[in-house]
């Protein structure tokens, strides 16, 4: 505390990402309402090879004065070195400061968790039920990702829940990228001879590049083939056809954290885990009318140019 103001601190890393930077807007909105202040402690790195680099990116943490914090907020997708999350943690805990853990489950601590599974379950269903689609292809990320693995596991249980078989050559791995998703639906052409009904990418990038694919073929998306995507990023929104797809619930995150904090403060709340289901975006590459508003297109390509004008002088 500081007066008489409740501080909340953070921690997250690569700050600079639109995503990242929206999340701590809307976090900050939120505990506002409840008077509290919110202090931001970031990493530019992603602290993931724990290199000298990384290092020195982290060392952002150690400035944090723990006697001044009421609770401390660790968005933990954002530590892919879960030394850094653990440290922090301990520290922590010797200055009994609660710790929210935002994307992790870690015991000892309250946490709010996304619920993507149900989520991506609903938008495969959807479009097996919605659109009649039958013959359908995953194309995963790298083979052995816990990401992929997550992802296919949920394209199993919706083809289950429709009654529909599964074996291993509906499935593919485009690596999270172009090229490599590229080569894989060039591959599965040249099996299959026509594509599926529809093929569902575990990241947006994949589908993005897939549809691309498709129309230098002269296949119609999503005429002719349903993509769709998953994380929902800001291209997806402006791609032509724009992406169905799943992302995380930033919003929904912001309020159950704000609240939370307000119930671990106020009223000295047990631990406890939330989670908070992803989003899930109709749009037109599964042929639904796009849910999408336009208006501000020249505004967000304005600051989306300005931002890439930043980037490469800072580069």
């Amino acid at each position: 505390m500081i007066g008489n103001r409740k501080i909340i601190g953070a921690c997250i890393s690569e700050l600079h990402n639109v995503t990242k930077s929206e999340q701590m807007e809307l976090l900050n909105k939120e505990l506002l309402k409840y008077g509290y202040k919110l202090i931001i402690f970031n990493s530019i790195l992603n602290v993931y090879d724990n290199s000298a680099y990384d290092e020195g990116a982290s060392s952002i943490f150690n400035l944090i004065n723990f006697d001044i914090l009421d609770c401390l907020i660790i968005f933990d997708r954002g530590f892919s070195n879960k030394q850094a999350g653990t440290n922090l943690i301990s520290r922590a805990k010797e200055k009994n400061v609660p710790v929210i853990v935002v994307n992790a489950e870690i015991e000892g601590c309250y946490c709010i968790v996304d619920d993507f599974k149900t989520s991506y379950r609903n938008l495969i269903r959807h479009v097996i039920r919605d659109h009649n689609v039958k013959d359908t292809y995953f194309m995963g990320g790298f083979r052995w990702n816990p990401e992929t693995l997550d992802r296919l596991a949920c394209y199993r249980k919706a083809l289950g829940d429709e009654n529909l078989s599964y074996d291993e050559s509906m499935v593919g791995y485009g690596e999270f990228w172009d090229d490599p998703a590229v080569e894989q639906l060039n591959s599965l052409l040249e099996e299959r001879g026509t594509p599926p009904q529809a093929i569902f990418c575990a990241n947006d990038c994949m589908a993005m590049a897939v549809i691309r694919r498709l129309n230098e073929l002269g296949y119609r998306v999503p005429e002719d083939v349903i993509v769709t995507g998953y994380d929902g990023i800001e291209e997806g929104k402006y791609f032509i056809p724009n992406l169905t797809t799943i992302k995380e619930n930033a919003e929904g995150e912001a309020i159950e954290c704000a609240r939370l904090v307000f119930d671990i403060i106020e009223k000295k709340a047990e631990i406890k885990t939330i989670r908070v289901p992803y989003k899930v975006v109709y749009n037109e590459s599964c042929g639904c009318p796009s849910g999408e508003d336009f208006s501000d297109y020249r505004v967000r390509m304005a600051e989306s140019m300005r931002r890439n004008r930043e980037f490469s002088g800072h580069e």
